[in-house]
């Protein structure tokens, strides 16, 4: 049985090149030698088809999972082109694969233990080699700069609105001291209804035993919320790249954001805000109406919230408290 690489559905017999259920044409296909060989089986069990999304980090393939008889995503390890196509690797490299290998493993080990709607299920994770991969749920999605070529700039209430699922994501993963690293306008991904983030490319997980790892998650937490603010202003502006707010400030939308919400992401984006102020929780009081912040003096439990963020925590199935928001087991 032959599979196109590109959606996984069989090819018919007789040598076709050009699959009749999505048009592709594997011949006219050239992945680069440095992504994830194409018509293998991954493990004995995943043929992998073709990339459908790569950063410095890794690269993830369309695959068929042969004994779930399933598509899935697969996430694999990338360190450099060496360690993708040879097993053997000299031994001034094995230690430092090897801590790649064992961040890898974790950060997907934590990952799947999210329980939120807002990020993709993870199946598995698995050393394989010198590498690793992850097997995830496999949906087609649209980018954040697709959408904004497409439908340009959104209202100030819409942008908040179809961002609440990548801030509600933020959120959880910091709190497990995780924080993504590559929040930009490809990562962000909308499978139907608001935004979610697509891989997490540049993940870290801070331990207590780790030197300065406390100093270096705040870091790093607060780029994602520069990040995540910087996109917000993107979707607002209809700007297909990011924007600092100065530029921002002629574009269509930026005057519609409310006074201190605007002074808030210039002073982020501008690096002139406390650690403590550019916090998920912070964020989410700020634009929602809850969290564990205040804003202006007004405790959480003053706040009044939007009617359109009442409306997503109906849908959603969201428990507010005083302490930010929970999410009831779908």
């Amino acid at each position: 049985m032959e599979l196109c690489i590109s959606c996984m559905n069989e090819m018919p017999e007789g040598g076709f090149d050009i699959c009749p259920i999505c048009g592709f044409s594997r011949s006219e296909y050239v992945p680069e030698k440095s992504l994830v060989p194409v018509g293998k089986l991954l493990d004995g069990r995943y043929y992998t088809g073709r990339t459908v999304y790569t950063d410095v980090f890794g690269a993830s393939c369309i695959a068929y999972d042969k004994i779930m008889k399933r598509t899935v995503l697969v996430r694999q390890l990338i360190i450099d082109k060496d360690s993708l196509f040879y097993d053997i690797v000299t031994q001034d490299r094995k230690e430092y694969l090897s801590c790649q290998q064992e961040r890898f493993m974790r950060v997907y080990q934590a990952l799947a233990s999210v329980d939120s709607p807002y990020t993709e299920k993870i199946y598995s994770v698995k050393p394989w080699g010198n590498r690793a991969y992850a097997v995830k749920k496999y949906q087609m999605p649209i980018t954040l700069k697709s959408f904004i070529s497409s439908s340009g700039s959104q209202s100030y209430d819409n942008s908040v609105r179809l961002m609440y699922p990548v801030i509600a994501l933020i959120k959880r993963i910091h709190e497990k001291g995780i924080y993504h690293g590559m929040i930009n306008a490809l990562s962000c991904v909308s499978y139907g209804e608001g935004f979610v983030l697509r891989e997490f490319p540049g993940v870290r997980i801070a331990y207590k035993d780790d030197a300065g790892s406390s100093n270096d998650m705040s870091i790093n937490k607060m780029q994602d919320i520069k990040s995540f603010l910087t996109v917000l202003l993107m979707l607002i502006t209809g700007s297909e790249e990011p924007v600092m707010p100065l530029e921002a400030s002629a574009m269509p939308g930026y005057q519609d954001i409310p006074g201190d919400i605007r002074d808030f992401i210039t002073d982020v984006i501008c690096g002139r805000t406390e650690k403590d102020m550019a916090s998920a929780s912070y964020v989410m009081k700020l634009l929602y109406g809850f969290g564990d912040a205040e804003v202006s003096g007004v405790r959480s439990s003053e706040y009044r919230m939007s009617s359109s963020l009442e409306e997503i925590i109906r849908d959603k199935n969201i428990n507010v408290t005083d302490y930010g928001a929970s999410f009831d087991k779908v």
